[in-house]
């Protein structure tokens, strides 16, 4: 088959940082790498808070980027206020971040399905141009923000195109799922089942939730599969050969804190051990590498700072410098019943580490297989306080006995590399490519009169 031509479209993407830009840049990324024409539709601004240069253009080898400004608030500022989109200094920028916080705040207002919606018609007749010029065959919508999806539907209706649509987190059943009211309610409810019930194939990355939908909606494979993250290969780059032998033992959390996302059961259960055992009082440190929620800061004690380090959002770099050095790692899923439906991306890259894992889960979760099978991951639950500390005690006492490795299932874990995962991806999106040229052929031959009368 020739090399499809792709149209991505993703609200968010480099050099915007954060977890909501890996996916469609990795994917972007690899599927170029595998010899497809891939094109980007993404928003045409820079009002975000997190920004990594690391995984900027240059980085998208390949790929053919197009930058929109919509009726969103960060593109109501780009269009009031125009400069290099590079810029985040000077008074240009100023100026565009005030026009920015006044759009932000009428949106929250009156958005139902959040500010983005606001970019979905620009990117409509963006995509729609993209699609002629350059004669694509599929269209990828990713969310969040899910109002993406709209794009994708419109696509579809407009040009006959097959239409993916990618979930990286649930919609309706979003552990952060928070509608002002029923009404609004409704529409988030409307828009999903659109998605999923219009979408040629709906992917997800989180078995438990592809169960949950599949239930929900009665649907089955090929309309639905899951297609988890991945960790970047170069992360085990990193150069640790000299990683310092510490006094301290060092667990690392890399990624933020929001929402259902809190430190609050970690620092409770660090608390409970320092004042019960001295040698951990005097021997453990705590780093959050990471940005930490507002609303969350008051999960922290005037004292911890004896023992937790704060060190903000890092690049990828120093990130994946961050996981090799510690001496172990702290994963949880969100607190709230329905974060048994994400696997935050983080996980992999801590995978991808010999670095041993203490995971924070609900019980029976598909998470909690996914790491016994990889090895080397402590596991303790939701609801059940002890079983966190008794788990954050075993990895403490292994450290002060021996050196802690993680014994890593390496075969299983290299299943997870991105470039397996985006091509295994591009295998699908090359399937669904054909089906819908066999279709098309189908038809042809079967109602020639009706076409050429259309």
């Amino acid at each position: 088959m020739a090399a499809p031509r792709i149209l991505l479209v993703s609200y968010n993407y480099p050099p915007w940082g954060g977890s909501g830009v890996q996916r469609p840049a990795a994917l972007a990324r690899c599927w170029a790498r595998a010899g497809a024409n891939v094109h980007v539709l993404t928003a045409n601004h820079q009002h975000y808070p997190l920004i990594d240069q690391s995984l900027d253009d240059g980085a998208q080898s390949g790929v053919t980027i197009h930058r929109v400004s919509g009726f969103d608030p960060g593109g109501i500022a780009t269009r009031l206020i125009p400069f290099k989109s590079t810029q985040r200094d000077g008074t240009g920028f100023g100026m565009q971040q005030r026009v920015y916080w006044r759009a932000q705040r009428y949106a929250d207002r009156y958005a139902d399905l959040g500010g983005e919606s606001w970019w979905v018609s620009a990117a409509i007749r963006s995509a729609s141009r993209i699609i002629k010029r350059f004669n694509i065959d599929l269209v990828v919508t990713t969310s969040p923000p899910h109002a993406v999806q709209l794009v994708g539907e419109a696509l579809q209706e407009k040009t006959g195109l097959p239409w993916i649509a990618d979930l990286r987190d649930p919609v309706v059943d979003n552990f952060a799922f928070a509608p002002a009211n029923d009404r609004i309610r409704d529409k988030w409810v409307q828009l999903e089942i659109k998605t999923v019930t219009k979408a040629d194939h709906v992917v997800v990355t989180c078995d438990d939730y592809a169960t949950h939908l599949a239930k929900k909606y009665r649907l089955a494979q090929p309309k639905l599969t899951c297609i988890t993250n991945g960790y970047d290969e170069t992360a085990r780059d990193v150069d640790v050969a000299n990683r310092p032998d510490r006094e301290a033992f060092t667990m690392a959390h890399v990624g933020a804190f929001y929402h259902a996302q809190s430190p609050k059961a970690l620092l409770q259960a660090c608390r409970s051990l320092r004042q019960a055992n001295e040698s951990f009082r005097r021997r453990f440190r705590l780093r959050l590498v990471g940005s930490i929620a507002k609303h969350l800061e008051n999960a922290f004690f005037p004292d911890d700072d004896t023992f937790v380090d704060q060190t903000g959002y890092v690049d990828r770099a120093d990130a994946a410098t961050a996981m090799q050095t510690a001496d172990a790692l702290f994963f949880m899923t969100p607190a709230h019943p329905n974060g048994r439906y994400c696997y935050p991306g983080k996980i992999f890259e801590y995978l991808a580490t010999d670095r041993p894992i203490l995971a924070l889960v609900h019980r029976g979760a598909s998470i909690e297989t996914l790491l016994r099978h990889a090895g080397g991951a402590t596991i303790a639950y939701h609801g059940e306080p002890d079983s966190l500390e008794d788990a954050l005690r075993k990895i403490f006492n292994r450290w002060q006995t021996s050196s802690v490795g993680a014994n890593r299932n390496e075969a299983f874990v290299n299943r997870f590399a991105q470039t397996s995962l985006a091509n295994r991806y591009l295998s699908f999106i090359d399937e669904t490519i054909g089906a819908c040229k066999l279709d098309t052929a189908n038809v042809d031959a079967a109602s020639p009169i009706t076409l050429v009368g259309g």
